[in-house]
C-alpha cells in the first residue's frame, strides 16, 4: 500500500512540474503610431490636408500580423488600434513583426488599398500615417447668445440659449475605380451615402463628441438638427431644397421659436437620391439648433454629421470653448465672454 502511495505522489509532483514551464517568449514592447489625415478640396477647390476630427475611440485602425508563425499567411483574426479625439492613435504593446493595415469604420470612403508590410521592430517605434477623404466637412460653424419664450415651465417668460448654424459640405459626391471582374477590368461607380441626421454636441470637458462620456447626455441635446429658414419667409417650404430636406420621419410635434422668427417644425434630414447621382449640390442650406444653457458655465460644443453608411459615425468641426457669463438682467441675454477653438 505504501508503494502504491508513493507512486501516486511521484506521478502527482511529475505531473505538477509540466505545469511551471518557463515561458520564453519575450513581452510584446514594439510603439506603434501615427495619425490619420482627412484629404479634401475646399469650397475654393484649394487642397486641404488635415488630422480627421473624430471622437475619443469613435473607429480604429485595422491590424493584421502577418509574419505569425501559427497559421499559413499569418493571423486570421485583426487587432484593432482605436482613434484618439485628435487624430493620433498608438499602441505600446505589440509583438515585433510584419503587419498590413488600414483605417477601418469611420466616416470616410472605404479605403481600399490596404497597407501592406509594415515592419514593427523589437523595442523600437514605428510611425505611420494615412489619407483618408471625408464624406462631408463642417462649414459656417457659429454661436450666437439668444432668448426664446420658455415652452413648458412658466410659458413665455424669456429663456437664455445659444443659437447654433452651420452647414454641411460634401466634398465629393461620388467615385471611380475599376476592378477585376469576369471579362476585364470593370469601372464600379461608387455613390456618397444618405445624410442620417446632423446635430449638436454639448460637453463639460474636452471631450466632445457621440462617444461615451463626451456629451451631455439629455433629451434636448439629442434632437438632430432643423433647416434654418430665413426669418421673414412666412412659409419657409417655399424656399427649401428639397433634395436636402427628405424627411426620413414623420409625426413632427415640437415646434421652437426665436423672437421675431415664424415658428417651424424641426426636421429629421435625410440626403435625396438626387444629390447622390451628382448633380452638383454638394453644399447644404443653413441647419440650425437652439440649445438651452445655464449662465456661468463653460461648454464644450461641436457639430456633427453622419451618413447611413455601415457605422453611422460622424463627421464633426472643431470644438469651440465657450465661457458663459452672466444673464443680463434687462434683456435676459448670457454674455459670451469667449468663443475659441480648442486645440487638441
Amino acid at each position: 500500500m505504501k508503494n502504491i502511495i508513493s507512486l501516486f505522489l511521484a506521478v502527482s509532483l511529475l505531473g505538477l512540474s509540466s505545469c511551471f514551464k518557463i515561458d520564453n517568449w519575450d513581452a510584446p514592447d514594439s510603439t506603434f503610431f501615427g495619425t490619420v489625415y482627412e484629404v479634401y478640396n475646399d469650397e475654393n477647390g484649394t487642397p486641404v490636408k488635415r488630422p480627421i476630427l473624430a471622437s475619443q475611440n469613435d473607429w480604429q485602425i485595422r491590424i493584421w500580423e502577418r509574419s505569425w508563425t501559427g497559421h499559413s499567411g499569418g493571423a486570421t483574426s485583426s487587432q484593432d488600434l482605436r482613434i484618439k479625439q485628435d487624430g493620433t492613435f498608438q499602441n505600446t504593446k505589440l509583438f515585433a513583426g510584419t503587419y498590413d493595415m488600414l483605417p477601418d469604420d469611420g466616416p470616410f470612403w472605404t479605403v481600399r488599398d490596404t497597407t501592406k508590410n509594415v515592419v514593427l521592430t523589437k523595442g523600437k517605434t514605428t510611425e505611420i500615417d494615412f489619407n483618408v477623404s471625408p464624406y462631408m466637412v463642417i462649414d459656417g460653424f457659429t454661436i450666437e447668445s439668444k432668448i426664446r419664450p420658455r415652452p413648458f415651465i412658466n410659458p413665455g417668460d424669456p429663456e437664455p440659449v445659444l443659437w447654433i448654424k452651420w452647414k454641411i459640405r460634401a466634398p465629393m459626391l461620388q467615385r471611380e475605380y475599376e476592378v477585376e471582374g469576369e471579362n476585364g477590368k470593370e469601372t464600379v461607380v461608387e455613390t456618397i451615402p444618405n445624410l442620417h441626421n446632423t446635430k449638436v454636441f454639448l460637453s463639460l470637458t474636452r471631450f466632445c463628441g457621440q462617444g461615451d462620456n463626451s456629451r451631455i447626455n439629455l433629451p434636448m441635446y439629442e434632437n438632430d438638427g432643423r433647416i434654418n429658414f430665413p426669418l421673414t419667409q412666412v412659409n419657409p417650404a417655399n424656399v427649401v431644397d428639397n433634395r436636402w430636406s427628405v424627411l426620413i420621419n414623420s409625426g413632427f410635434t415640437q415646434r421652437i421659436n426665436l423672437p421675431n422668427q415664424p415658428t417651424h417644425p424641426e426636421h429629421f434630414l435625410g440626403l435625396s437620391a438626387a444629390m447622390n447621382r451628382g448633380n452638383g449640390l454638394d453644399t447644404s442650406p443653413e441647419f440650425d439648433r437652439i440649445v438651452v444653457v445655464k449662465p456661468g458655465y463653460t461648454y464644450y460644443i461641436r457639430v456633427g454629421a453622419c451618413t447611413s453608411s455601415r457605422s453611422q459615425r460622424y463627421n464633426y468641426s472643431p470644438i469651440r470653448k465657450v465661457v458663459l457669463g452672466q444673464q443680463d438682467p434687462v434683456t435676459n441675454i448670457i454674455e459670451i465672454i469667449s468663443s475659441e477653438y480648442v486645440d487638441d
